[in-house]
């Protein structure tokens, strides 16, 4: 929707089918809401707040958020898409160069990630480690996970994996799944009217 050049009129005819009128986020205001929605995870609100490395993978762009800082996030157009016909860990490199130089030089205590391309590569570990939830899973890199993920996941699982894998190399001391995130930071702005945060389109 971003890149669309039929954007507008997309929207219009939205608009006149259905009577809502569709806001199309920017990559910063997306990482802004889920970085919201995160933060109000009760998973993650124990946790050491001094360091704490947002990743959310969709499918056409990854945002890199402090999860409890004021920096700006790192938004990139790089996501799910760019590794359906190929993944590997030097791919995942050579896509996420531009952020791997910040990253190594302040690496992060704990990564926490979101989205459904990394529950994908989780649920495989909840079967590994025999956990309820997902949300439960410390995540790290597993070669038997291939042995656990069903047919109609596994492109997908492979990605997480994948990702998962890039994220181990930086060394933080845990990487961890949260199932909060857009969704829930839209919700919590519009209910704590947070001008700040508005989105208007």
């Amino acid at each position: 929707f971003r890149c669309a050049q039929n954007q507008q009129d997309f929207l219009q005819k939205f608009y006149y089918k259905c009577g809502l009128k569709l806001a199309i986020l920017s990559n910063e205001n997306e990482a802004n809401f889920e970085k919201l929605g995160v933060q109000n995870d009760p998973e993650i609100l124990p946790l050491d707040h001094s360091s704490i490395l947002l990743v959310d993978f969709g499918g056409g762009s990854t945002e890199f958020s402090w999860l409890f800082s004021s920096r700006p996030p790192l938004c990139i157009a790089v996501g799910k898409n760019d590794f359906i016909n190929h993944v590997s860990f030097d791919l995942f490199k050579d896509k996420y160069n531009s952020v791997f130089e910040t990253l190594t030089a302040s690496v992060p205590k704990i990564i926490v990630l979101a989205g459904s391309t990394i529950c994908s590569y989780a649920r495989c570990l909840q079967k590994i480690q025999n956990v309820d939830s997902i949300q439960n899973i410390h995540l790290y890199y597993d070669d038997n996970y291939i042995h656990y993920a069903s047919p109609n996941e596994r492109s997908t699982a492979d990605i997480g994996a994948a990702l998962v894998q890039f994220l181990q190399s930086f060394h933080p001391e845990q990487m961890r799944i949260t199932t909060y995130g857009l969704r829930h930071g839209l919700i919590y702005a519009w209910a704590k009217n947070l001008p700040d945060l508005k989105v208007i389109g």
